[in-house]
């Protein structure tokens, strides 16, 4: 059974009922509502205009909405085109951007900050962290190579 909203006959607020002939009680102002065969023809042949309504105005902002849409595609594809002669790399440029962004934050990470929290927020990122962590484990080997090289020169002498 489909429901309906009508206007309650003493309060008028609005109530929700099913689409058959029976008692209702508003749960406003608790009144007693009868929705008889008669009711229910006149509610029909309203709801049958009302939906002819809704359907004109559905074509209506069906209508607005493709122009609006076609409207911000010219302008888009209006400023492509003026930007691509300019620089032909235009429509790379947040890629870039984005791109030069992990950089710089790749070089600004201190080795004590919690990295599995980063490499978990932005999944793209894990594979410039992972470089530059070798590039960090790599440093550090290096560093204490030396470290070793230099201890071993000091106890042969």
């Amino acid at each position: 059974m489909k429901k309906i909203i009508i206007t309650c006959p003493k309060c008028k607020e609005k109530m929700k009922i099913m689409d058959k002939i029976a008692k209702y009680r508003c749960p406003n102002c608790k009144e007693i509502y009868k929705f008889t065969w008669y009711k229910r023809i006149i509610q029909k042949f309203v709801g049958f205009f009302q939906g002819i309504v809704q359907t004109f105005i559905d074509i209506k902002n069906n209508f607005i909405t493709k122009y609006k849409n076609t409207k911000a595609t010219y302008n888009y594809m209006k400023q492509m085109k003026t930007n691509m002669k300019n620089n032909p790399n235009w429509s790379n440029y947040h890629r870039e951007q984005a791109e030069e962004k992990r950089m710089k934050n790749a070089q600004n990470l201190v080795f004590g900050i919690n990295l599995k929290n980063k490499i978990l927020r932005k999944k793209g990122e894990f594979f410039v962290l992972s470089f530059f962590l070798e590039f960090i484990l790599l440093q550090y080997l290096q560093f204490y190579l030396e470290q070793l090289l230099f201890l071993q020169q000091f106890a042969l002498q």
